[in-house]
């Protein structure tokens, strides 16, 4: 007959001959007081002979802790979007908590997600897109929820924020447009108005004005190939084809290029330079070769979660702000600076 009852930390510390505390300190994660190795390879090994699974709901009753962290985005798109929901998550589970992605779809209303995220009584949040952070993270905060914002920043409230340098990448596209000798200049923006786009624009745009170009061509799109294309093809139709591009993801840049390359005679580089943002991997492809804005996302989300748990243990209950630099990675759709 199959005995169907439920191995629990009691049966577990009987076999290993130690205290019932003893098995909840080896298989919590988050415990703070050391076990000695060889009563834990004791104990780990009475839990693989008995089968037994900790319950993390009476761990959380007893904590006050759930371990699971809320990680809210909006309407994600793209290969770099898929990129930070699957690197936050690896790096919570990592860090001995369950992830729960909340997606707020385009229509949907933004007290829905707060309400859904509060139902499940997360010890923490990551907030992903500067278009919910605001009032988002000002309720969470309000509940004495710790938040963290990827990749936003926020300077009018004490929320924590980890982010790129938008201003700054912003300032390298134009320089290297600059440099490299491009006067007529198009910047290709995402149609939603975001904290990052804004930053990179106003750092392209300073920098193209520093160098005396203050006539610009600008035009919004999704951020989608298919939207780049489009943008392409309607560039295409200018009188006064840009000379130099500035797309503000990869996404749409390869979108600008395939138009550029089958709709007219132009060459990339040479006639048309374009500078994408973000370096997805197929920026380094060779039917590419993209020129992009490298974001360091693997150290974003780093000092993402470290903020995070900082907040939820109380080791710095402060809001947690940092800065993290780009970089420019030159490839073959833009010309050499001795061209």
């Amino acid at each position: 007959m199959i005995n169907n009852k439920r191995v629990t930390s009691k049966d577990v510390a009987k076999l290993a001959g130690v205290s019932q505390s003893t098995v909840s300190r080896v298989f919590n994660p988050n415990s703070d007081r050391e076990v000695k190795a060889e009563i834990k390879e004791a104990v780990l090994e009475a839990g693989r002979k008995l089968g037994y699974k900790p319950n993390i709901i009476a761990r959380g009753l007893v904590s006050r802790k759930t371990n699971m962290v809320g990680v809210v985005v909006a309407n994600p798109i793209g290969p770099f979007y898929s990129k930070i929901i699957n690197g936050l998550t690896a790096k919570l589970q990592q860090n001995g908590a369950q992830p729960l992605v909340f997606t707020l779809e385009e229509q949907e209303d933004i007290q829905d997600i707060i309400d859904k995220v509060m139902q499940y009584q997360v010890d923490g949040v990551v907030i992903t897109s500067s278009a919910l952070s605001v009032e988002m993270a000002d309720k969470f905060t309000g509940k004495h929820l710790p938040t963290v914002l990827f990749n936003v920043y926020k300077k009018y409230n004490d929320i924590s924020c980890i982010y790129s340098d938008n201003m700054e990448s912003g300032r390298m596209a134009a320089k290297l447009l600059v440099d490299t000798g491009h006067k007529n200049i198009a910047y290709i923006t995402y149609r939603k108005s975001a904290f990052t786009i804004h930053e990179r624009k106003q750092g392209f745009y300073e920098e193209l004005k520093k160098h005396g170009i203050e006539y610009i061509i600008e035009e919004n799109c999704d951020y989608t190939y298919e939207a780049g294309y489009e943008i392409g093809l309607k560039l295409l139709q200018r009188k006064n084809i840009p000379d130099g591009i500035f797309c503000v993801s990869d996404v749409i840049a390869m979108g600008v290029m395939d138009a550029i390359r089958n709709e007219s005679n132009l060459k990339i580089p040479q006639d048309v330079a374009i500078i994408g943002f973000d370096d997805i991997p197929q920026a380094s492809w060779k039917s590419y070769d993209l020129t992009t804005i490298h974001q360091p996302v693997e150290l974003l989300i780093d000092k993402t979660v470290d903020a995070l748990f900082k907040l939820i243990n109380q080791t710095d209950p402060r809001e947690i702000i940092e800065k993290v630099s780009t970089e420019i990675i030159v490839r073959k759709s833009t010309r050499d600076s001795g061209e």
